[in-house]
């Protein structure tokens, strides 16, 4: 049973028709064997998956998909070669694919990939759109492989006096770069600037700050929120602008 979910009966009604229509294409025109192994995971996030995960979740899918699935070799083989092929060869390609990951992303990415594959394999056996179990061959990525994270730089105090001298300088008649004389040469961002750097505070919880949660007089900040970016999932993608929320 697939359940779907949605704001309104309309919403729910049309996610329906859309599965409903997915279904409808496959038997008839054999359009399924025709899609490359990176189409069938794409239309399975989309279609199957989207639904039944959180949105962060759907996009951290998404993008592993289109930066990794998608360029790789495995990614633009086509669901009838790959059914035409032994389950060595390709589990082979997948192995390969999985190995190179481990060599240039981190660990999140690396299960990510592993998960998203495992589970489009089961999809596709039951769906009766794989003819072999391929992924029983290739095993969890070693992820002490991983390629080691690069350490965060942190700025000492001699750095951040001198940031904090750069970000208030102004202009003068002689020393002009942009704006007027007397204003800040970086803009009031540059005050934001500082700001981040000796509360530690995120950009996202700054941004989100109101007047409320500061408190002048006892000299402290209170956070309760923050600004994350959601990507865009307008039915009109042609024009598509990330959406901001708090």
């Amino acid at each position: 049973r697939k359940d779907f979910y949605g704001k309104t009966k309309a919403e729910v009604n049309k996610k329906v028709k859309e599965y409903a229509s997915l279904l409808n294409t496959s038997t008839s025109d054999n359009s399924i064997q025709l899609k490359s192994f990176y189409g069938y995971c794409h239309d399975w996030l989309y279609y199957q998956k989207k639904d039944t995960i959180a949105p962060k979740t759907f996009d951290s899918y998404d993008m592993v998909l289109n930066q990794i699935l998608k360029p790789s070799e495995i990614g633009n083989i086509q669901i009838k070669q790959i059914n035409k092929m032994s389950t060595h060869e390709v589990a082979g390609l997948i192995t390969i694919l999985v190995n190179k990951t481990i060599k240039n992303c981190c660990k999140t990415y690396i299960n990510t990939l592993y998960t998203i594959l495992s589970q489009v394999c089961r999809y596709g056996l039951r769906a009766g759109d794989f003819n072999k179990n391929f992924m029983q061959l290739v095993e969890h990525p070693n992820l002490t492989k991983v390629k080691p994270q690069k350490e965060k730089a942190v700025l000492n105090i001699e750095q951040v006096n001198k940031l904090w001298n750069e970000m208030l300088r102004k202009n003068t008649i002689k020393d002009h770069v942009q704006g007027k004389v007397g204003e800040y040469v970086y803009g009031l961002p540059s005050l934001l600037v500082l700001f981040l750097c000796y509360t530690g505070m995120r950009s996202g919880e700054a941004t989100a700050l109101k007047w409320q949660n500061v408190n002048l007089e006892e000299r402290y900040i209170e956070i309760d929120e923050q600004v994350v970016t959601v990507k865009s999932r307008e039915e009109n993608r042609d024009n598509i602008n990330d959406k901001h929320y708090i």
